[in-house]
């Protein structure tokens, strides 16, 4: 069988030579190709190529994206808990990943945590995330889907080396472009999200990791470190010399009884809608 492959320019190999490359302003989720060549061709053999490759795209982002398709899927059909309906759409929008210190989760029932959890969303120290789509093969496809989807010419694909604790950056990735790839920038370096919440852990246990264990966990130098845990609001104490985290400080919607400013405004969004794709701001 011909090998199909999707490369980080977008495009579509198969055995090595570029048939079609990724439309531009397509949902992530739902992923469109514009044909490359073949203009010799007739229209039957050009519409069963395209046909072909659309199948071969849809099949790997379903097997690549499962988690991200199965809460897609739960939102969309209302299986979701009202307070949880908001945070998993955000999440649709924003390649699987928030900032904690932006999205404020205190409004949410154990109930609501649990249904996420049961999708595979990790509720973190720091980020709300699906580890399954931190691992390289999704991290690749999303990232390429990301960028196909929120087209910047001027910019470079945001896209860490398979198996990278984290990377340094010329320039700051936007949140979506970075949580598509697996990272959040901190200060100027991108940190992978789950080793975000690993050091959140050895910072906040009962026996706090030294510098240079806290360094190794990032696969950075001492001397980056200050800079990384400052961009994650953490400070260093003198007496005894530790990080501690500021307190942070966050705009709380009133509840009003079991509902919340989230799920009202989830409820506003029938199931079948598909989401609305926006561009994401800055970490």
């Amino acid at each position: 069988d011909e090998e199909i492959t999707l490369g980080r320019d977008g495009r579509v190999h198969v055995s090595r030579a570029a048939v079609a490359k990724l439309a531009q302003g397509a949902p992530v989720l739902k992923p469109r190709l514009e044909l490359i060549g073949g203009e010799q061709a007739s229209e039957f053999e050009r519409n069963a190529a395209r046909e072909r490759l659309e199948l071969w795209l849809a099949q790997m982002v379903a097997n690549d994206l499962r988690p991200l398709v199965a809460l897609e899927t739960a939102w969309r059909d209302g299986r979701l808990p009202p307070d949880a309906r908001g945070l998993a759409f955000r999440l649709i929008e924003n390649a699987g990943a928030l900032d904690r210190g932006v999205d404020d989760l205190d409004h949410m029932s154990e109930t609501a945590c649990n249904a996420l959890r049961r999708y595979g969303v990790r509720l973190g120290r720091h980020t709300v995330f699906m580890p399954a789509l931190v691992k390289p093969r999704a991290a690749h496809t999303l990232a390429l889907l990301w960028r196909a989807a929120h087209p910047d010419a001027g910019r470079p694909l945001f896209l860490a080396r398979a198996g990278a604790l984290s990377m340094s950056l010329n320039e700051r990735p936007s949140w979506g472009e970075g949580a598509a790839a697996g990272y959040r920038a901190c200060g100027w370096v991108a940190v992978r999200l789950d080793l975000v919440e690993k050091v959140a852990e050895a910072i906040e246990g009962d026996a706090p990791s030294d510098d240079a264990a806290l360094a190794r966990l990032v696969g950075r130098p001492v001397r980056e470190l200050p800079g990384i845990l400052n961009a994650l609001g953490y400070h260093q104490s003198p007496e005894p010399k530790r990080w501690r985290r500021a307190t942070q400080r966050r705009k709380r919607a009133t509840p009003a009884d079991k509902d919340n400013a989230f799920s009202a405004l989830a409820d506003l969004l029938p199931p079948t809608a598909p989401p609305r794709r926006r561009r994401s701001g800055p970490a």
